[in-house]
């Protein structure tokens, strides 16, 4: 509902004066309001409360010099920021504002970890987060206090009370000394969290291998080979969780790629795109933010291109039929990029071939396959 507040000279604007006697109410309770009639006006008026998300009017009957009024709580669950209008016949004649607070903090409270599964000694952290919020779902009161409740892997309870900054309680944990399982908690006057767990397990071994399965070594960019760790397992010989992140970190002289994988049964592997050039390629395994590195292993890739018969007749330029490094034509869409002296143009072989018009410049002009220059 749109309310327009203005000032019409023909009306007379009765000196009212709208009082809220508190600057706050908590959610889900009731506000007396006052409004102050010097005039002595007779006459209905609409008490306007703009909440966070709605709109109420109400309309009472003023007689008295000093009129008392009760806002139901039930019109008050939103927090926030309250504006309250005071209307005669459509015209603004006082405003006040108040706000609503979150009641206290309700059943259930949300609680999280993360991540779930830390290596022990220290080596990782992991944090709990309590979400709590109120019977309205308002997020509860800055610097109310929610406990976290700790129970260790070995097995001493601890607890604390953290106040709630921005809408959430938290408390960063170490892994400690002990694997295990790590059991958390929060509550608040009456109000609990489900139980969460966190996983503290044995670390990796320092040594991590890779090999290198179904490879060709020639730059085609078009065949793929695949990495594969070995099977990953701790320090007591039980193999890794599934889903444990491992990074394929592949440089060559001028470039660096990274293969994102995870485990299966204790293994990670990547399907990688042989280069299109003639290449030497350093490859590594990488755990644990960079912590356990496999020993390198190197990778060659020779020249795709066997042998490049060209041919110029009266108004064509051909190139091939290509021959491979197995004897064969290049497969179809091998890309074939030409220079005439002007300008570049890319085609794609067919049968090993392809077909260009006559070069504007016979001194500078050239083709390129993969990565060579044939002039």
């Amino acid at each position: 509902m749109l309310w327009a507040c203005q000032r019409p000279v023909s009306i007379h604007v009765p000196s009212l004066e709208l009082v809220v006697p508190n600057n706050y109410v908590t959610a889900g309770n009731d506000i007396a309001v006052q409004i102050i009639n010097n005039e002595k006006y007779q006459g209905k008026v609409h008490l306007v409360l703009k909440t966070v998300f709605t709109y109420h009017v109400f309309v009472f009957d003023l007689k008295n010099k000093v009129g008392e009024y009760e806002v139901d709580g039930k019109y008050l669950t939103e927090s926030g920021i309250v504006n309250c209008w005071l209307m005669v016949d459509n015209v603004l004649v006082s405003e006040k504002n108040f706000q609503v607070r979150a009641s206290d903090i309700a059943d259930p409270i949300k609680l999280f970890t993360g991540p779930n599964s830390i290596w022990v000694n220290d080596f990782q952290e992991t944090m709990v987060v309590a979400l709590p919020k109120d019977k309205y779902g308002n997020a509860a009161r800055e610097l109310d206090s929610v406990e976290i409740n700790l129970q260790m892997p070995d097995k001493i309870i601890e607890g604390e009370f953290i106040k709630i900054h921005d809408q959430l309680a938290f408390k960063k944990l170490s892994s400690g000394q002990t694997t295990g399982k790590i059991l958390a908690g929060a509550s608040a006057m009456s109000a609990n969290s489900k139980e969460q767990k966190v996983e503290v397990v044995p670390l990796w071994p320092k040594v991590l291998s890779i090999e290198i399965v179904d490879h060709l070594p020639y730059a085609d960019g078009r065949q793929f080979y695949q990495i594969k760790t070995n099977t990953i397992k701790d320090d007591r010989g039980n193999m890794i969780p599934d889903g444990t992140h491992v990074v394929f970190s592949a440089t060559s002289r001028d470039r660096k790629l990274e293969y994102n994988s995870y485990t299966i049964d204790g293994v990670a592997k990547a399907y990688i795109r042989n280069p299109e050039i003639k290449s030497v390629w350093k490859i590594l395994g990488i755990v644990g933010n960079g912590s356990i590195v496999s020993k390198p292993i190197t990778i060659e890739f020779k020249d795709v291109i066997k042998n490049v018969p060209r041919i110029l007749s009266n108004t064509h330029f051909l190139v091939g039929p290509i021959e491979s490094y197995i004897g064969q034509y290049v497969p179809d869409g091998t890309e074939v990029e030409y220079y005439d002296g002007q300008k570049t143009t890319v085609k794609e072989t067919e049968d090993g071939k392809v077909d260009f018009h006559l070069p504007m410049d016979y001194d500078n002009f050239y083709i390129k396959i993969a990565g060579h220059i044939f002039r």
